[in-house]
C-alpha cells in the first residue's frame, strides 16, 4: 500500500492489508508477518514503529515477525508498505 499526506502511515497499512483477490476476513490465523517500510528522507523512526504497531494490532496471534524500513530519496512525501503474512485462509486458495 501507498500514503501521503498527514495519516500517510495508516493509509499505506490500510491499503496493504486490504488485497481484494485474497478476501481475507480473518487475519487471526496468522502466525508469521513480513514487513517491508520504504519511504523518503522525510520518513520518521516513529512511522516505522507505527507501521509495525498497525499490521500487529490485526494479527495478534502472529508468533514470528520479521521486518525491515528503507530510505528512499524518490518517495519523498510518501510511504509505501508491503506485507507478507503466513498462516492465513482464504477461500481462493487451493484445498480450502
Amino acid at each position: 500500500g501507498e500514503g501521503d499526506g498527514e495519516d500517510r502511515v495508516i493509509k499505506a497499512v490500510t491499503q496493504a492489508l486490504a488485497v481484494p483477490l485474497l478476501d481475507i476476513s480473518d487475519m487471526s490465523a496468522t502466525y508469521g508477518v513480513l514487513i517491508h517500510i520504504v519511504g523518503g528522507e522525510d520518513m520518521t523512526l516513529e512511522e516505522v514503529a507505527v507501521t509495525g504497531e498497525l499490521i500487529m494490532d490485526k494479527v495478534p496471534n502472529t508468533k514470528r515477525v520479521i521486518w525491515g524500513a528503507k530510505v528512499d530519496d524518490q518517495l519523498t512525501g510518501r510511504v509505501r508498505v508491503m506485507a507478507v503474512l503466513t498462516g492465513v485462509k482464504s477461500p481462493f486458495m487451493e484445498g480450502e
